[in-house]
């Protein structure tokens, strides 16, 4: 397990508002609808709003969110998304009632997982997938703008970038390349400020006490890989959010047999 990769969950359950339109946002997984499998389980729900967004999709009670963080439960029940559980254990795909259609696996909850971990992790989601079930995970890769400056910057180590100088320096960044790292940051920042109803300066700190140390990046051809050695078969691999988040899409071809 990689601790320096995993945020503080619960309290940025406080200003998640500022975290859930980037990512993996409902528009992001537009491909997911009632023909993609029913029903549909969501690792790593947060507050909600993905949930919430596939259920008018596909339908009530055909989605179901599990989240480790029992403040982001709650905060979900509070916005009127009901069908979220809390797990305290989210080294695998809990046990369900019965086989499902489609496992989405959102941005976050595999960061902290070393290989052998993430293996195991997505066998268990492999073994809750009917045939022709469908697993979606979703995470941050290499490719996107803010991994390029922190390596541009040396602020990049074996398991993805440190945070706290690629924010430091976007904040002051004028080079016209990384435009648009700084004013998202910038933009990030100012969100998360309104939210808490604190300065600038204020949310800044705040981010930098609850985000990992270390943001997880994970290599689109390293992930495709393990995915495959597991027995899935890749339908799919797509880039999102500038870059910055890697999604793919892979199915269970194999009878899973009987439960």
């Amino acid at each position: 397990m990689f601790s320096d990769c995993i945020p503080n969950w619960s309290e940025l359950a406080a200003a998640w508002d500022a975290f859930e339109q980037r990512g993996v946002t409902p528009g992001v997984l537009d491909f997911v609808d009632a023909d993609f499998g029913l029903p549909v389980v969501v690792m790593g729900c947060g507050r909600g709003l993905l949930v919430k967004a596939l259920e008018a999709k596909v339908g009530h009670g055909q989605v179901v969110g599990f989240d480790t963080s029992a403040e982001m439960i709650c905060a979900a029940r509070a916005r009127g998304v009901s069908v979220v559980r809390y797990i305290e254990d989210g080294s695998s795909v809990p046990e369900l009632d019965h086989q499902v259609g489609a496992i989405i696996v959102a941005t976050g909850v595999i960061d902290g997982f070393d290989e052998d971990e993430l293996r195991r992790f997505l066998a268990s989601g492999m073994e809750r997938l009917r045939l022709r079930g469908r697993l979606v995970v979703c995470f941050f890769a290499t490719t996107g703008m803010f991994a390029a400056y922190a390596k541009q910057i040396g602020a990049d180590v074996p398991l993805g970038f440190r945070w706290a100088p690629v924010i430091a320096g976007l904040l002051c960044e004028r080079d016209e390349k990384h435009a648009a790292a700084s004013v998202a940051v910038r933009a990030w920042i100012e969100r998360v400020a309104e939210v808490l109803g604190v300065t600038f300066e204020g949310a800044s700190a705040w981010l930098l006490d609850n985000l990992p140390a270390t943001r997880r990046l994970i290599d689109l051809e390293e992930m495709r890989a393990i995915i495959e050695s597991i027995g899935l078969t890749i339908e799919t691999v797509t880039l999102a959010s500038d870059g910055d988040v890697g999604i793919i899409c892979a199915s269970r071809e194999l009878d899973p047999g009987p439960r």
